[in-house]
């Protein structure tokens, strides 16, 4: 697993190719188009804690 560092307004193309589904739309949707936590998560369908979760989850996986 590579580094990667999120951020706000980076394009499709920065992020990991190896993120799938739920995982992926969480990241897309909050660092590429900027959306709310709560807008991601009625959009997949998880609570606002959930996808907070995911998301430090999936930051931390890419940041060793």
């Amino acid at each position: 697993v590579r580094k990667v560092v999120f951020f706000k307004g980076m394009s499709k193309e920065d992020l990991p190719t190896d993120l799938q589904g739920v995982e992926y739309e969480i990241m897309y949707l909050y660092y590429v188009k900027r959306c709310k936590l709560e807008y991601i998560a009625q959009k997949v369908h998880y609570s606002t804690s959930n996808v907070k979760q995911l998301k430090a989850n999936i930051i931390k996986r890419y940041s060793k």
